[in-house]
């Protein structure tokens, strides 16, 4: 788990909610930087109650909208619907250059989307009930204006 704490001693503000190291499969779907609609199984590498990262070959634009689909084993297998936005992509720095990017999102009402059983202490306040979105509606994706 990650600590709540400035990294490297820098000034820089506290995290909003402990990042956990914990691997989720789950379905993105938006629209990449050419406008183009996509849709990719990816699987976090780091969540938290705010968001998630993780590696997919879209390059999508900064503060665009996203829709994330999650299996949920506790809902007799209904599927949890979050929306988000994009809020850093940068890709990977690896030897192999394996051309995905590193992508965060920020969840557009945080919570526990990620059913941690025992999720940190910091979760606890965003952890009620979700209000539901309706799946068999499609979302609008806004893709903000090129520069």
């Amino acid at each position: 788990m990650s600590q709540k704490t400035p990294e490297n001693g820098q000034n820089r503000p506290l995290r909003r909610s402990t990042r956990i190291d914990q691997p989720v499969p789950f379905k993105v779907t938006g629209v990449d930087s050419y406008r183009g609609p996509y849709c990719e199984q990816v699987t976090a590498e780091t969540i938290s109650c705010h968001g998630c990262r993780f590696k997919s070959k879209y390059d999508v634009p900064i503060n665009s909208e996203v829709m994330l689909e999650l299996k949920n084993e506790m809902q007799a297998g209904q599927p949890v619907f979050a929306r988000g936005a994009v809020k850093s992509l940068q890709r990977r720095r690896e030897r192999d250059q394996d051309g995905l990017f590193c992508t965060s999102i920020e969840l557009e009402e945080p919570g526990n989307i990620w059913s941690v059983v025992s999720p940190p202490e910091d979760w606890l306040p965003f952890c009620h009930p979700r209000k539901p979105i309706r799946a068999y509606l499609k979302p609008t994706m806004s893709v903000p204006p090129r520069t």
